[in-house]
């Protein structure tokens, strides 16, 4: 049995956090035979709490596959023997492992993205039939280095929610060195997200292909792992690796990282690109360095194709393949 459906929400799920998601989508609805299954707004997750009879209503038969941003542990619709879904962002806790055993319990595989997580299920005894699944960068932007590195507008880049640390750290080498150029997130006296820069101008980022130009417009990027230092207050201890990781280095940029050791951290080996930031002093030192020369881009470029959607979507189907034969 093959993979025949791509379960999406792009017609009424618009945010910009999603946009990466159906890029993935698009991937696997190139790579294979399958076709879409556009989602309806009435089967969102409020409706169907409201609802309960329309949980299961008008969902594809063949054998589909579903990204979920979280875990849903009430009234969850994708509870199907036919339906494969990957979970992005995991951060439960234990005391929610049963609702979500219970919720995902008809599911052929249960797909985890982060190492971390996986491996927190394990230890939890989990009576899914777990499988790590690692997010990816589509191939369509690997090597999408255009702006050549020296070119670049600014020194340093830091796309994303920034880490509080790495933040105050940005700023003292600011202070102390004039001629730094750099961008990081903020918003403006309305609330309205963007960046400001090094000279106060304040800047937004709308649409995916911004958001890529702009990562290709610095040298440097900044990166730390989701929930570190508090800069997000509902990881409850998770600190996963998040594809901008990816695709900084698919954008021929240095990258300066902050994390905690932990089976996400060393499966992506973060510690190949970087030391991880822990001082002032360190952080001081990496920017300088890696100032002073572009980096590696074939050896980064081998690297991401080993994270690729295509590699993604390979192993995908050996997972179905095995999982038949069992």
């Amino acid at each position: 049995m093959q993979l025949k459906t791509i379960i999406t929400k792009r017609q009424y799920e618009t945010h910009n956090s999603n946009h990466l998601v159906y890029e993935w989508e698009n991937d696997f609805l190139h790579l294979s035979s399958c076709a879409f299954f556009y989602e309806k707004k009435i089967f969102s997750y409020v409706a169907t709490r409201r609802f309960n009879y329309l949980r299961y209503l008008l969902l594809p038969n063949t054998l589909s596959f579903v990204f979920e941003m979280i875990p849903t542990i009430i009234r969850r619709r994708y509870n199907k023997p036919n339906i494969i879904p990957c979970i992005i962002d995991f951060f439960l806790t234990e005391k929610e492992l049963k609702g979500f055993e219970k919720e995902y319990s008809k599911n052929p595989i249960v797909l985890i993205s982060s190492k971390e997580a996986y491996t927190f299920l394990q230890q939890h005894n989990c009576k899914l039939p777990i499988a790590h699944f690692p997010l990816s960068i589509s191939d369509r932007i690997i090597n999408n280095s255009k702006i050549k590195w020296k070119q670049r507008k600014y020194d340093i880049g830091y796309l994303g929610r920034p880490n509080p640390v790495l933040l105050n750290y940005l700023n003292i080498l600011s202070d102390k060195h004039k001629d730094i150029s750099y961008f990081y997130g903020t918003h403006d006296s309305k609330g309205k997200i963007g960046y400001i820069d090094n000279t106060g101008e304040f800047f937004t980022c709308e649409s995916r292909k911004e958001y890529l130009h702009l990562m290709q417009s610095c040298r440097i990027g900044l990166y730390a792992t989701s929930g570190m230092d508090k800069d997000r207050l509902d990881t409850n201890g998770f600190h996963h690796v998040t594809p901008r990781f990816l695709e900084y280095l698919s954008c021929g940029c240095h990258v300066v990282c902050r994390w905690e050791d932990n089976p996400d951290t060393e499966f992506f080996g973060l510690n190949k690109f970087a030391s991880n930031i822990t001082s002032y002093e360190i952080f001081s030192n990496e920017i300088f360095q890696k100032l002073s020369s572009p980096p590696d881009e074939s050896m980064q470029e081998n690297y991401v194709r080993q994270h690729s959607t295509s590699k993604r979507f390979e192993d995908l189907s050996m997972l179905i393949d095995s999982k038949q034969r069992s």
